[in-house]
């Protein structure tokens, strides 16, 4: 993860400082409260699981139990399912497209639920049993759960709804299982319906990629993949998708996706990029930044609403996140403490400006050093390595510890 990743969630955890976290399952935390029904319930695991191929479109793959529906919505979208002799069975939508990890999670969870009402009656009391974020080989992936009850009052039955989602090789594929217990099972099922998914399409391969975790008091909640190609003239497009889904309370979800398309000089100067962010299934900006023949800067979309067209001035020479990397690898030559002062658009922060970004490591002589990193009043303790990535940074904020941890690093950056 580079410094100038990490500046851009700030952010979205300022706005989720106060956020409820503690209520969230850990591993097989079951409350004593529930009744032993429930407790034996959650406790259910496949005993021997039996894989069944499936072969649709482009994508070839494997489900649990006995495949029952396999077919093409539309263009870029399947639909698949299995039963696993559980009751509920398995429901899957692969997509061979582009998609919002956090919303589609947040969606389709919600669709299945609503599946559940319509057939047992109404959604009565539900909580959030747990959010999960990291990599498969390299796939980023979200989870989510809910515990929840459907009827009418004094004949409510309780309800389990467990979705994981993931990205892999221009594919992306969402899973749902809805019933109590399994969670292990479905942990170890959907990485292995991800590793055995197999997409028949064209992709760009990068040159580099990292894939970095964001936690929020101690639960893992975000996301975020980055990727550099490279061009016939040398230049890199850097592509970064974040996604997040953070509790605010114990029944309520903040739901967010940003992704940036930048181009880079092979020197890491800014060439120009296009930023948009999903917040609660809005779009929230929109924004794209560029220069003229002259050498001037301009911004123009939109931003929480708002039409923005901005002139930024000629006089500013902006890096991307190939710069920050590059300016990491060079301090690691110098043994002794060291800091550079790069200039960055942030729009999270100001669209309509330029920040400039402080950058500091440490005295050392390891393969990683910590340092530092200030945007405006905000100060980041960091740990860098020789490749120039970010590998660990953490920031506390009103009393909420934010941690960021580079779980997939692939490719090198020169």
């Amino acid at each position: 993860m580079t410094a100038s990743d990490f500046r851009r969630t700030i952010p979205v955890f300022l706005a989720l400082a106060f956020a409820t976290s503690n209520a969230l399952a850990q591993d097989d935390d079951i409350p004593d409260e529930w009744p032993e029904w429930l407790k034996e319930s959650m406790k259910q695991e496949y005993k021997r699981a039996k894989y069944s191929p499936f072969s649709v479109g482009p994508l070839k793959g494997t489900l649990p139990g006995k495949i029952v529906n396999a077919e093409q919505i539309d263009d870029t979208s399947f639909y698949i399912a299995a039963d696993d002799g559980t009751g509920t069975g398995y429901e899957c939508w692969i997509w061979v497209d582009e998609i919002d990890l956090a919303s589609t999670t947040s969606n389709i969870t919600e669709a299945i639920i609503e599946n559940v009402s319509a057939q047992n009656g109404p959604v009565n009391s539900r909580f959030i049993r747990a959010i999960d974020a990291g990599s498969l080989d390299g796939s980023p992936f979200l989870a989510l759960e809910w515990l929840y009850t459907v009827g009418q009052e004094g004949q409510a039955q309780v309800a389990y709804t467990k979705v994981r989602t993931a990205e892999k090789n221009g594919a992306a594929i969402t899973c749902g299982h809805s019933m109590p217990g399994y969670r292990k099972s479905f942990e170890s099922s959907f990485a292995r319906i991800v590793r055995d998914l197999e997409v028949d399409v064209d992709v760009s391969e990068p040159y580099y990629k990292e894939l970095v975790v964001q936690s929020l008091n101690g639960t893992n909640i975000g996301v975020t993949i980055m990727q550099f190609t490279q061009d016939a003239d040398g230049d890199t497009q850097i592509s970064i998708d974040e996604s997040t889904l953070a509790p605010i309370s114990e029944s309520e979800l903040s739901i967010s996706d940003t992704s940036s398309t930048a181009w880079s000089t092979p020197g890491g100067y800014l060439i120009n990029k296009h930023y948009a962010a999903v917040n609660n299934n809005e779009l929230t900006a929109n924004l794209s930044i560029g220069a003229d023949d002259e050498g001037r800067w301009s911004v123009s979309g939109t931003f929480n609403g708002k039409e923005i067209d901005a002139d930024l001035g000629p006089d500013s020479e902006p890096f991307t996140e190939l710069a920050y990397m590059q300016q990491v690898q060079g301090m690691f030559e110098d043994k002794g403490e060291s800091s550079v002062t790069l200039t960055d658009w942030v729009p999270t922060i100001d669209p309509t400006s330029f920040l400039d970004v402080e950058l500091g490591l440490d005295a050392g002589k390891g393969k990683s050093r910590t340092g530092k990193m200030a945007v405006g009043p905000l100060v980041v303790n960091t740990v860098f390595d020789k490749s120039g990535s970010m590998a660990e940074g953490e920031i506390n904020i009103a009393g909420a510890k934010v941690l960021v941890e580079r779980v997939f690093q692939q490719g090198e950056v020169e």
